[in-house]
């Protein structure tokens, strides 16, 4: 995980900072979104393939997102756990014109993500690959739980799978500061995208998130997947219009739209949809127990 300063991960980016970058070799750009871009690269000294993220120039202006990222980075070095994107180094390095730079190194996730698979489908996820990434990332948000730590940004993009097929939270890192304040007329600068996968609370900029919001959004994806649409439709619809739906409307049962979708586990996706956080699966745990629950007989259970 390397040598953590206040600034950079010392041993990695000494060589970085006399070679931009010189111990890897960029082999395909992921992504490029508003957390700048995302590179498959060899990390040539581990021979390993990793993810390595550069991140936008103006990042560094905002001293609350570095200072965030400096306190997160230990932190999220030291989970381990199978159900969550190892993290390698990161810190800053200096860029051809002398510009400080940040950058994260991860591990490379060669099945891609949960956004690219629901983009190349026609058709929902099985219901039973669906329940199988729920507990996944559950058991992931569980680990994270017991280090008090909390995701804030899940979404299909972050949601990875290895070679196996087995599901990974990745982008810990990436995730929006506690005092972010409440969404308005005057924050509109968050894309829909995100917006949709954030709970009631987070949208009212609470600061003191319970585990009940990262489930909250593990519902909206799955959702998402069994349905391929959201519970908050976006399509022609505004910030202030899809804040206003995610703290006001309920949802419409996910068997509205896929028949095939298990009573319980429609249930279950629901109560976790809950405007209300004691309405809601308190932790993984709870959650996890209920999940299990659904797949003792999809077909007729209630």
């Amino acid at each position: 995980y390397g040598d953590w300063s206040s600034d950079v991960c010392s041993s990695d980016l000494k060589r970085a900072r006399a070679n931009v970058f010189g111990d890897f070799t960029l082999l395909q750009l992921i992504h490029t979104g508003e957390n700048g871009k995302l590179y498959r690269a060899l990390w040539k000294r581990k021979a390993r393939e990793v993810a390595l993220r550069i991140f936008p120039k103006g990042f560094g202006s905002d001293r609350m997102l570095v200072r965030k990222l400096k306190e997160r980075l230990p932190q999220a070095a030291n989970i381990h756990h199978e159900n969550l994107v190892r993290l390698y180094c990161g810190g800053q390095y200096r860029d051809s014109k002398q510009r400080k730079r940040w950058f994260l190194v991860t591990e490379y996730m060669v099945g891609g993500s949960l956004r690219d698979r629901l983009a190349a489908r026609s058709q929902p996820l099985p219901v039973v690959d669906v329940v199988k990434f729920g507990i996944d990332i559950a058991t992931g948000l569980r680990a994270a739980e017991q280090t008090g730590i909390r995701h804030r940004n899940v979404n299909p993009s972050c949601i990875l799978f290895d070679a196996e097929g087995q599901a990974r939270l990745g982008d810990f890192l990436h995730a929006r500061p506690e005092t972010d304040g409440s969404i308005d007329a005057t924050r509109t600068e968050r894309p829909l995208a995100e917006l949709v996968y954030h709970s009631p609370e987070q949208i009212r900029g609470q600061a003191d998130l319970t585990p009940a919001a990262d489930l909250y959004s593990l519902a909206v994806c799955m959702y998402e997947a069994l349905t391929l649409r959201s519970p908050f439709p976006t399509a022609e619809q505004g910030v202030l219009e899809l804040v206003r739906a995610i703290r006001e409307d309920r949802p419409p049962s996910p068997r509205k739209f896929n028949e095939d979708i298990p009573p319980r586990l429609a249930n279950l996706i629901l109560d976790t949809l809950a405007k209300a956080v004691e309405r809601r699966p308190t932790c993984a745990e709870a959650f996890l127990d209920r999940l299990a629950r659904t797949t003792e007989n999809p077909a007729n259970g209630s």
